[in-house]
């Protein structure tokens, strides 16, 4: 296929998405995906969990790394209506809540298990000069939530990480095994987040 092919094709395909015609467009994005195997957006991917969410019957588990935020632009409403957290109802998260929201709180999220695996974590570095870098420019009248899959590694480096520059520390433990979007939602009740 053509350069100018794949394009018209591909164009054809992001007008099958605007008009919510998924089936179409995921045969458009085949085509160009066959003709040019190297050829990828992220419109492609959006095609194909279009096309398997108009056929659902249940609920769908997403599962994957939603590392580009492009991907949420084109869907943001509907994103925004249909991912939302449940009511927080037990003891532990609704006091993990009610701290947060009754201090300046900043959560810091300190990934690691499946990042390690993929060669993807981060320096212990690069979270210490996040933390550092928040205290110099908002000071240190915060108290930091820390997240993580590691929680005993952050205690363990809580120094290091720079956790001793603010007001109070909180290691928010027990959301696991099915819980763990707990974690995300406590930190978006968060007035800020070191990134």
């Amino acid at each position: 296929m053509l350069e100018k092919t794949i394009k018209k094709t591909y164009q054809e395909a992001c007008e099958a998405m605007r008009q919510k015609e998924y089936p179409k467009a995921r045969f458009y994005f085949d085509e160009v995906r066959q003709s040019a195997p190297t050829y990828r957006s992220v419109n492609y991917f959006l095609a194909k969990c279009a096309f398997v969410l108009n056929e659902a019957e249940e609920n769908i588990y997403y599962h994957g790394y939603w590392l580009n935020t492009a991907w949420f632009a084109a869907y943001r409403d509907i994103f925004l209506k249909e991912f939302r957290f449940p009511e927080i109802t037990d003891e532990r998260n609704l006091h993990y809540l009610n701290e947060i929201t009754s201090s300046p709180s900043v959560s810091i999220h300190i990934r690691r298990g499946d990042y390690i695996t993929l060669n993807m974590a981060l320096p212990d570095e690069v979270y210490s000069l996040c933390a550092e870098t928040f205290f110099v420019q908002y000071g240190g009248d915060w108290n930091l939530f820390v997240f993580s899959d590691d929680i005993p590694l952050c205690k363990e480096h809580a120094q290091d990480l720079q956790f001793n520059l603010f007001k109070k520390v909180t290691f928010v433990e027990g959301n696991i095994h099915g819980e763990n979007y707990r974690d995300m939602q406590l930190m978006s009740m968060c007035r800020s987040m070191i990134m």
